[in-house]
């Protein structure tokens, strides 16, 4: 690694997602454009330094407003896809 100066970084950022009853998106407010979009609100975690930046973590997050459901249940709901779907809503 590095000598150089290091930081942690949150980016919190709005991935717009296409497509008619895509699952798991929802209606978030995007303040780079200035509008509602469809999609998902992503947080990551990561370390940057002079080598470049390094994602440790990411987060989803589905707002309330405008949800689309799954088409289907998870078979297993204790997966850690199943865990991190529902710590999202």
């Amino acid at each position: 690694m590095s000598a150089g100066p290091k930081a942690l970084v949150l980016d919190d950022s709005i991935q717009q997602r296409f497509g008619k009853k895509m699952p798991g998106v929802s209606s978030h407010f995007d303040h780079t454009t200035g509008r509602h979009v469809m999609g998902q609100q992503v947080l990551t975690l990561g370390l940057s330094c002079e080598a470049g930046f390094v994602p440790l973590d990411s987060e989803l997050y589905i707002s309330q407003t405008r949800a689309q459901p799954l088409t289907q249940a998870f078979q297993d709901g204790r997966s850690i896809v199943a865990k991190r779907y529902a710590a999202a809503q």
